[in-house]
């Protein structure tokens, strides 16, 4: 239903904000997915904190704002990315369970590889045996999901881990 309805006259608004972006004109991209930010689109939420990380000065309090508004609406990029913003202190204070909070529920609820391997390098980082373990699951795991079977073949992981 989402999908549907984000295809009609401001998917039109989506598309010519791509286009501006592609075509180099990051502001006039910017301030159109702020428009559409405001009216709870999350892809224009993804993609306004997206040019905030990289086209301006300061930009990481207002995007925090962002991406916060698209995770929270289930796209897991977005959630990958706050909890970059939590471990570097991104617009925000470094919190480590903050940040691998966020991992965990984009990888537990929504499938994201990307955050099952930070989670299996923060384990690994962690130190203690138990952490390690926890570390071989968290990345073996992507290769379980269903989106990306062919994933992480790691036979080497046990001795790279030395269990």
């Amino acid at each position: 239903m989402q999908n549907a309805a984000e295809r009609g006259k401001w998917g039109d608004k989506l598309m010519e904000a791509r286009i501006d972006y592609r075509r180099g004109r990051y502001d006039e991209a910017l301030m159109k997915y702020l428009l559409l930010t405001e009216l709870g689109y999350e892809v224009a939420q993804y993609n306004a904190a997206f040019i905030m990380d990289g086209e301006i000065t300061e930009p990481w309090k207002r995007a925090l704002v962002y991406w916060t508004r698209a995770a929270a609406q289930g796209y897991s990029a977005a959630r990958v990315r706050l909890g970059d913003y939590y471990y570097y202190g991104w617009g925000t204070d470094v919190d480590y369970e903050t940040t691998a909070g966020h991992y965990r529920i984009a990888s537990e609820q929504q499938n994201n590889a990307q955050a099952m391997f930070i989670l299996g390098h923060m384990h690994e980082e962690g130190g203690t045996s138990s952490w390690l373990r926890d570390s071989m699951t968290w990345w073996q795991r992507p290769q379980w999901t269903p989106r990306c079977p062919w994933l992480w073949p790691l036979p080497s992981l046990p001795w790279c881990l030395h269990l």
